[in-house]
């Protein structure tokens, strides 16, 4: 990631914010279910009741689910400033030596019903 911090400008980001997705140094980013966030959005996160609300297997053979999670994520954030994050989960079968991927969206549990609508489209 060759990007600069948001807010200190001199020092190279570490990571993005899942829910805005900018970028921030190390100490501009705070852990919450394992997803990074800027402070902004971390005390957003704690205040919200957040919900799963789709969850897609996208593999290297078929990653339009993913990526039609992902946009959908985003377009909601920028369009409708409706915050949202995803968390992918992976399960490694040895003997099949086979990686299976699963992305939750989470949204919080007063936007469910315009991210579902969303869905439908």
């Amino acid at each position: 990631m060759a990007a600069n911090c948001n807010t200190h400008t001199d020092r190279r980001a570490t990571g993005g914010c899942q829910i805005c997705e900018q970028t921030f140094c190390k100490d501009c980013l705070e852990n919450y279910r394992n997803i990074l966030l800027c402070s902004k959005h971390h005390q957003l996160a704690e205040k919200a009741r957040w919900i799963s609300i789709k969850t897609v297997r996208p593999s290297s053979e078929n990653p339009e689910e993913g990526i039609l999670l992902q946009k959908l994520k985003e377009s909601m954030w920028k369009q409708e400033g409706l915050p949202a994050f995803i968390i992918t989960h992976y399960k490694i079968n040895l003997e099949s030596d086979l990686i299976e991927s699963h992305m939750d969206l989470f949204v919080r549990r007063v936007d469910r019903d315009t991210f579902k609508e969303k869905l439908k489209d």
